[in-house]
């Protein structure tokens, strides 16, 4: 049955991870959903979790789903704060959405290491500075 459904291929959305504080090296990083489409997304959800290695142990966080619901076109959604212990793992995002009656998704994946100031970019919608994949 699942190879019955066309997935159609994502574009014009991303996750973006953006810093509380420029300045302050343990900050806590926030991610938000970007919708840079001209067109508004329903039933938007997104499983998200971490994995990585603390002290040599190999560690996974918990998976957590965010229901977002209807996103505009145009504009962005806050999904998560990140601590600063985490930052360090690999993040996955699991984008689920419709667009009319189709159903679109993608992985977006922040490896080790992606998620730190020497990345910084400024962002659209934000003009501020923060790390984007489309």
């Amino acid at each position: 049955m699942l190879k019955e459904i066309e997935f159609k291929k994502v574009e014009e959305m991303g996750i973006a991870i953006i810093p509380d504080s420029v300045e302050d090296k343990n900050t806590t990083w926030t991610a938000y959903f970007l919708n840079m489409s001209e067109q508004e997304l329903t039933g938007v959800i997104i499983n998200s979790f971490g994995h990585g290695e603390i002290n040599g142990v190999k560690k996974k966080t918990s998976t957590l789903r965010w229901f977002l619901g209807d996103v505009e076109s145009d504009s962005f959604t806050k999904i998560e704060d990140i601590s600063t212990d985490l930052v360090d793992f690999s993040n996955e995002f699991w984008v689920s959405f419709f667009i009319g009656n189709q159903i679109y998704d993608k992985k977006y994946v922040f490896v080790k290491g992606s998620i730190c100031f020497e990345n910084l970019t400024t962002l659209p919608y934000f003009f501020e500075k923060g790390i984007l994949i489309k």
